[in-house]
C-alpha cells in the first residue's frame, strides 16, 4: 500500500497537508479511502474459491490433479514477498 499511496499527489504521508485541508487534499484522502476499501472488497471475491467444509477439501486432495508447479509457485511468490518487504 505504501508503494501504491506514494504515488497521491499531494503526499497523504506529509502533516502539513492535513493542516492546511485544501479541497484537493480531501480528494486525495478520499480517493485512498476508495481504494483501500476496492482491494478489501475484491479479495472478498476470492472466498468461493476456498472449500466449503472438511469433506469437500479432502475430496479436492484425493481426487483433484496435483503439480508441484502449484507448490513452486506458492513459495516463489511468498519469497519474493518477504525479500521485497525486507529490503
Amino acid at each position: 500500500s505504501n508503494q501504491l499511496f506514494g504515488l497521491f499527489s499531494p503526499s497523504l504521508s506529509d502533516s502539513s497537508n492535513y493542516i492546511e485541508d485544501e479541497p484537493s487534499f480531501r480528494r486525495e484522502v478520499a480517493w485512498s479511502f476508495v481504494v483501500s476499501y476496492f482491494f478489501a472488497f475484491l479479495s472478498l471475491g476470492l472466498l468461493p474459491l476456498l472449500p466449503r467444509q472438511k469433506d469437500e477439501a479432502q475430496y479436492r486432495k484425493h481426487n483433484w490433479e496435483s503439480r508441484d508447479a502449484y507448490a513452486w509457485t506458492s513459495v516463489s511468490i511468498i519469497a519474493v514477498g518477504l525479500f521485497y518487504s525486507v529490503t
